[in-house]
């Protein structure tokens, strides 16, 4: 048994994850308020409880690619480039907090730095994918706009044709890095990020997005050198194969 085809093998595969990541992430370049995300890889081989290890190894190939290494995403919540877009509805958030939207499809409540909205026919401040923008002064509730003088001031507030109509909602997590993501933007909590909560320490922006936060150049880079890695590993594993083979025929001459 070749132990080092196995070694090949996982570094394969862990490449084969990377370039998933990096290409999701280039495929999202232009998309408002998306969060790069990057492959973590951390050793197991020694935590193996209750394995029968051999030489510090596990006893065949999928277990020895499965104990090699540890697959998590991690998301980088450097903020995107601020673009002004002269829609009076698009919002941009200076610190850390999210916007807090509604999805029409499953009612749930998600968490979000894509900040360019539009209005529905209700007059309801909406996500480009329809999820609705609630309101602090009404709990619960989409924030609605109806009149054409529309101004958002650094705090959240918004006024039409002069009158305040309500505060756009902000919250943040204890553990930003502990929520799981959904879809392109959106995020939702968990048991280890903590509840939201409401913040007043965060500069809004009028008229600007904030963009993804996807560095093409370092991405393009980090495809070349995955391109190499596995092309280097796949010609480890057909050499050891190789390898293998011959041995194999010169002990059955024997």
């Amino acid at each position: 048994m070749n132990h080092g085809i196995y070694t090949a093998l996982s570094g394969s595969l862990a490449n084969e994850r990377r370039l998933d990541i990096m290409t999701n992430n280039l495929a999202n370049l232009n998309t408002t308020g998306f969060k790069r995300e990057m492959p973590v890889f951390s050793s197991v081989l020694a935590q193996q409880s209750g394995k029968s290890l051999e030489f510090g190894l596990p006893q065949g190939p999928v277990e020895y690619v499965n104990a090699a290494f540890n697959q998590d995403n991690q998301v980088s919540f450097k903020p995107g480039a601020l673009q002004p877009t002269g829609n009076k509805l698009d919002v941009a958030i200076e610190g850390d907090a999210f916007f807090v939207v509604r999805s029409p499809r499953d009612g749930n409540d998600y968490y979000t730095r894509a900040g360019g909205f539009g209005l529905n026919s209700n007059k309801e401040v909406v996500t480009a994918d329809g999820s609705v923008l609630l309101n602090t002064d009404d709990v619960g509730q989409p924030l609605v706009i109806d009149g054409a003088d529309i101004k958002i001031n650094e705090k959240g507030v918004v006024v039409v044709d002069g009158s305040p109509v309500g505060t756009i909602r902000l919250v943040r997590f204890a553990d930003r890095q502990a929520l799981d993501k959904v879809g392109a933007s959106n995020f939702q909590p968990t048991s280890a990020s903590g509840t939201p909560q409401l913040v007043d320490d965060v500069i809004l922006h009028q008229e600007v997005k904030e963009m993804s936060n996807v560095d093409p150049l370092s991405s393009m880079v980090g495809l070349i050198e995955i391109s190499r890695q596995y092309e280097l590993q796949q010609k480890i594993i057909t050499s050891l194969g190789d390898v293998n083979h011959l041995a194999a025929s010169e002990i059955a001459a024997l």
